[in-house]
């Protein structure tokens, strides 16, 4: 599934985490094996916050290592929560800048893809709720090659444009990126010679920035009353 040599999977180190849904979770890829855990649904993206370096810290203690062990730090960049993808952003940033890893940040729609591709399906829509009564919505073939533009579009929009494909599977990803999906996605898509050289899309120096198909709107919140 991956294209990693057995010698490779060995000797690196991949920390994945993902806070761009309604579940956070994170994944720990270390000596050939993986160590996970997730924050439960109804958490809240402000306890995930909170939780999030104290949770990666249990993880690598139990691998016996450090954050200053790790090779690559993974995390999706959305479409997803406002506030869940720029605190796992703001995370895997401040990671970056303190350590020699380098960053692997796909977005939620490629994560979801290859989670299809895993199960073997031909070519799929993959569809992640906005909230507002629409979907965030990108088409992939059985290679995984994104088919177009990301869009927004509603529920009959969706229903017209499969009724004109019926060869397409619709994917109606749920707001949960499992961590542990994230990497496995991290280590198919790397080679060693790739981790070395810090070539795209290993994100090496830049900014991350959230994947948005709108400007995030603000809501002014009403203020407490007693």
């Amino acid at each position: 599934m991956n294209t990693l040599s057995h010698e490779t999977q060995q000797s690196i180190n991949i920390l994945a985490f993902d806070t761009s849904g309604d579940e956070a979770s994170l994944a720990l890829w270390t000596n050939e094996k993986m160590l996970k855990v997730s924050i439960p649904v109804g958490t809240g993206v402000h306890s995930q916050a909170a939780c999030l370096i104290p949770l990666m810290q249990d993880l690598l203690s139990e691998a016996n290592i450090d954050f200053h062990d790790l090779h690559v730090i993974a995390t999706s960049k959305g479409p997803g929560s406002f506030t869940g993808i720029r605190i796992g952003l703001a995370t895997a940033q401040g990671l970056m800048s303190s350590t020699q890893a380098m960053v692997f940040a796909p977005t939620t729609f490629e994560v979801a893809a290859f989670g299809a591709w895993v199960q073997k399906v031909d070519s799929y829509f993959v569809t992640i709720t906005t909230k507002r009564g629409s979907y965030y919505c990108q088409g992939f073939d059985e290679t995984l090659v994104p088919q177009g533009q990301a869009s927004i579009m509603t529920d009959q929009e969706i229903h017209d444009y499969l009724t004109q494909n019926p060869h397409i599977t619709r994917l109606n990803h749920p707001s949960i990126v499992q961590a542990e999906q994230l990497l496995h996605l991290c280590l198919r898509t790397f080679k060693t010679d790739e981790i070395r050289r810090s070539q795209t899309p290993l994100e090496s120096s830049r900014i991350l920035r959230p994947y948005y198909l709108h400007d995030p709107e603000f809501v002014k919140q009403k203020p407490w009353s007693l």
